[in-house]
């Protein structure tokens, strides 16, 4: 076995190391906020934390069968990218957003990026 074969498999499974590393761009992305004049929203910004990681465990665990293409983690990082610049400017511009409005907007959320992994992919074949 190369090095490169199993390597990252030592320290935890492929999938979860792609979480963490979404995961550790999103605290960046947090603390550059709150670091310009974000403190206000500090409240929202762990909701949002808290939030993003359920709505993408959901995803990410019900795609199981794309997870070895390496593709899927492209669109997972661009649907990453696309809710957290959303919230980002939704909480900017709406500072009295509450953290129980994040509910229904994952609901929304969930529902919009379901859909659109199962066309770009292709339908997943039951077992």
């Amino acid at each position: 076995m190369s090095v490169s074969e199993g390597s990252s498999e030592q320290f935890a499974p492929r999938p979860i190391l792609y979480v963490l590393l979404a995961l550790a761009g999103s605290v960046g992305l947090f603390v550059a906020v709150v670091l310009t004049d974000g403190s206000e929203m500090l409240p929202n910004l762990g909701a949002l934390a808290v939030i993003t990681y359920i709505i993408f465990s959901i995803l990410i665990t019900q795609s199981r069968p794309y997870w070895r293409q390496s593709s899927f983690w492209f669109v997972m990082g661009g649907f990453l990218t696309v809710h957290l610049l959303a919230f980002i400017l939704v909480l900017r511009t709406y500072p009295q957003w509450r953290v129980f409005w994040f509910v229904p907007a994952a609901f929304c959320e969930v529902g919009l990026f379901a859909p659109i992994l199962p066309f770009v992919f292709g339908r997943r074949r039951q077992k």
